[in-house]
């Protein structure tokens, strides 16, 4: 029984294409703790430095500062913050599309667990992007987020590890 007269005719979409899209919003979440992780770690001195410039900064912003940060700590730190800044764009990209769009079953296909996510275009509202997607696709998405972010936590330990970086308490 449902509670509410949405949830009744699916308004938003199914139960189960509800739930990926709070699993892709939720392991996104992990991806930003990872970026101030290494924010953090890489800007540590003054203290907080780094957290505090990843809460006035935009995610394209955090991503050049940590690119420019990373510069600092050699080419070995450079290759592997690339790789992670390359992750982290993509799964901002299909967070936002999934977190800011309307979702509309699909009708032009028989397969009634497949959605519509339609989403204004960045900057204005003369157009709207389409993109089909189903639940094993943005619990894929999801997966990709939190590889993400076991990727960003394993450069922070790698950071840690390194000779002379290590952070002062």
């Amino acid at each position: 029984m449902t509670k509410y007269l949405w949830q009744h005719f699916e308004t938003f979409g199914t139960k189960d294409i509800l739930a990926a899209a709070g699993s892709v919003i939720a392991a996104w979440n992990l991806c930003e703790i990872s970026l101030m992780s290494l924010l953090s770690i890489l800007i540590p001195k003054p203290a907080d430095i780094g957290r505090k410039t990843f809460a006035i900064l935009g995610n394209a912003s955090r991503l050049e500062l940590l690119r420019v940060c990373a510069g600092a700590y050699g080419e070995d730190a450079e290759d592997r913050i690339e790789e992670f800044a390359t992750q982290y764009a993509i799964c901002l990209e299909n967070r936002n599309l999934i977190a800011h769009s309307i979702f509309q079953k699909d009708f032009s296909i028989q397969d009634e667990k497949r959605f519509l996510l339609s989403k204004f275009t960045k900057g204005g509202v003369d157009k709207m992007n389409t993109f089909a997607a189903n639940e094993s696709e943005m619990l894929e998405i999801a997966n990709q987020c939190w590889t993400t972010h076991h990727y960003g936590m394993q450069i922070f330990s790698w950071i840690l590890t390194q000779p002379g970086n290590q952070l002062e308490g």
